[in-house]
């Protein structure tokens, strides 16, 4: 993470766009920045106003240890049919848990056939995404994440 956050000064936010953009680091998979991405994590379009660039670097390198965001957090939920499912919950309504999966996919699972539901320990995004990236790219992208105000 030292050695990381050397490279933050040499980002660049139009280039960092681009990576965001380009799926390279799956971030648009989940997340949404304005009219691109998805809506498994949070919206990313304001980020930084709450988030320094260290905070953005230390969220995608150790996304567990940092914290979850509310509304996001990952549940596990397991079936008595045999069915297992990991996401975050979007909506709930009295019969059903509609559960938005890492994939963007939303599952719908009716309450009655809910045989375990817990909270998960870790977070939904995965560890490791910053060794897609080059750390000129993870640069960029922090430096694009902190611009958005």
């Amino acid at each position: 993470l030292t050695e990381l956050r050397r490279t933050l000064d040499s980002g660049d936010p139009e280039r960092g766009k681009q990576v965001f953009l380009s799926g390279k680091g799956n971030c648009l998979l989940c997340h949404r920045v304005g009219d691109d991405g998805g809506e498994v994590g949070p919206n990313l379009s304001t980020i930084g106003r709450s988030r320094s660039a260290h905070e953005i670097l230390d969220a995608i390198v150790y996304p567990t240890e940092t914290g979850f965001t509310r509304g996001y957090e990952a549940y596990n939920i397991s079936t008595q049919d045999g069915q297992s499912y990991f996401g975050t919950i979007a909506r709930e309504t009295a019969e059903s848990i509609y559960l938005n999966q890492m994939t963007g996919e939303q599952v719908i699972v009716p309450r009655d056939r809910i045989e375990k539901m817990e909270p998960s320990p870790v977070s939904l995004m995965p560890p490791g995404l910053d060794r897609l990236l080059t750390p000129q790219e993870l640069a960029d992208l922090v430096a694009f994440l902190e611009a958005l105000k």
